[in-house]
């Protein structure tokens, strides 16, 4: 078991888990922490204070994957008009922007993200009603993972005989 001291900042829900966002170390690196590989936590008597734009940044995250000290970058979606109440009536995040409504319904939204896999999983959930305009590499990085998926063989192969299971 290994201890260290950390300066709490939050306790988020990510995906349905739960993680502790904390500093960590003198040169106060953040850190995520899934709250049930957590024990022997011990509260000590020492307060801080910490920078108001980190605040701003972890309510802005979209997912667990976002990154201290990153420049955030807007990444522009295309959204099917089957799906655009959705994000209306919850956005992705804070920094969710309508960049344009389509005559077809369809909607161009931004969100700001620190790193691609903030975005990445949401998109692939979201599947086939939702594109990335840009950055062009997360566009290609999913079409990637797409490929590698369509390309592991037939379903009944990769499945074998799940009657014998």
């Amino acid at each position: 078991m290994r201890f260290f001291t950390l300066k709490p900042l939050k306790i988020a829900s990510y995906e349905g888990f739960w993680y502790l966002i904390a500093l960590q170390g003198e040169n106060d690196r953040l850190k995520k922490y899934y709250l049930k590989n957590l024990s022997a936590i011990e509260i000590q008597p020492e307060t801080f204070a910490f920078d108001t734009a980190l605040d701003s940044r972890l309510d802005e995250a979209l997912s667990i994957w976002f990154e201290q000290g990153v420049d955030p970058y807007r990444v522009h979606l295309h959204l099917s008009s089957e799906v655009v109440k959705y994000f209306r009536r919850k956005p992705l995040s804070r920094t969710q922007r309508t960049e344009e409504v389509r005559q077809d319904g369809s909607m161009v939204v931004s969100v700001a993200i620190t790193h691609d896999m903030e975005i990445i999983p949401i998109v692939k959930y979201w599947l086939p009603h939702i594109r990335v305009i840009e950055p062009k590499r997360i566009a290609e990085q999913i079409e990637e993972d797409l490929r590698g998926y369509l390309e592991a063989g037939d379903l009944r192969q990769v499945a074998g005989n799940i009657e014998s299971l």
